[in-house]
C-alpha cells in the first residue's frame, strides 16, 4: 500500500483529490493543512477512515522531512488562497506560496520522492469568457 502526502488536502481541490485516492485504490492518504481557507471544512474530516491521517498544521510549521520519510508520492496543493486577499497583501502572500513550494520541494528532492504540483486559475487573474481558447493571450 502506497503512502500519499496531500498538502492543503482540506481545500476545494485537495478534497476531491482525497476522497478519489480512497475511494480508487487502497492507498493511505496523510494530510498537511492549516485549516485556513474557507473550504477547510471539508467533508473528508467526517470521513471515518483508517487509511486518512490529517495533520493541521501549515506547511512552513511541519516538519516536512520527517513526514515525507514515510510517504511514496506528494500530491502539493497547498497555497494562500484568495484573489482580493491576494490583490490586499500581494508580496508577503505571494512569498507564503512561493516558499511553501520551496519547503516541500527541498523535502521531496531530499528523498527522491514524486511531487505532483498543480496551481488553480487564480494565477492568471481575470478570467476571459468561458470556454476559454488555448491561444487566448
Amino acid at each position: 500500500m502506497a503512502r500519499v502526502l496531500v498538502t492543503g488536502g482540506l481545500g476545494l481541490i485537495g478534497s476531491a483529490v482525497i476522497s478519489q485516492i480512497l475511494s480508487t485504490s487502497n492507498h493511505a492518504v496523510v494530510v498537511l493543512d492549516d485549516c485556513s481557507s474557507p473550504s477547510s471544512a471539508s467533508p473528508v474530516l467526517k470521513v471515518e477512515n483508517t487509511r486518512l491521517e490529517i495533520i493541521k498544521q501549515r506547511v512552513e510549521d511541519a516538519s516536512l522531512l520527517d513526514i515525507c520519510r514515510d510517504v511514496d508520492i506528494v500530491i502539493h496543493l497547498a497555497a494562500r488562497v484568495g484573489v482580493c486577499r491576494t490583490i490586499k497583501s500581494s508580496p508577503g502572500l505571494i512569498f507564503s506560496t512561493i516558499d511553501m513550494t520551496r519547503i516541500v520541494a527541498d523535502a521531496v528532492a531530499h528523498f527522491r520522492i514524486p511531487l505532483i504540483y498543480a496551481s488553480s486559475s487564480e494565477v492568471y487573474g481575470v478570467a476571459p469568457p468561458v470556454p476559454v481558447c488555448e491561444d487566448y493571450p
